[in-house]
């Protein structure tokens, strides 16, 4: 037996008592007005959607389409190195390609390879 038991067993004929309101937020780690919510709907409530401007492209999204506009083909490496020669950047390559392929599939129309 553990310290601080008691040795008096549970009858059957003394249930159990629920919290009229619900789970108890102290027993569920969760606040009350959360629990409240919970109960409310049966769906959870949507995500809220967090638009950012990518930091690390902050004034080269202009250098970068105009190199996709005049040469459609054109290689995210070679983007990246001419952004590294010609304006001494040094964005991290994962960053570049997924502007890059953003920027690609924004410029494809319907109908077209």
């Amino acid at each position: 037996m553990r310290s601080g038991e008691r040795n008096t067993p549970r009858s059957a004929a003394t249930p159990r008592t629920a919290c009229p309101s619900g789970p108890s937020s102290a027993s569920t780690n969760v606040g009350r007005r959360t629990i409240v919510k919970a109960l409310a709907s049966a769906e959870p409530p949507e995500r809220k959607k967090i638009y950012r401007e990518t930091a690390a492209l902050n004034g080269l999204h202009g250098h970068i389409d105009a190199m996709i506009e005049a040469d459609p083909k054109v290689s995210t490496a070679t983007i990246w190195q001419r952004l590294a020669d010609e304006h001494g950047t040094t964005v991290a390559y994962y960053t570049l390609r997924t502007y890059v392929i953003s920027r690609r599939a924004a410029q494809k129309t319907p109908g077209t390879s």
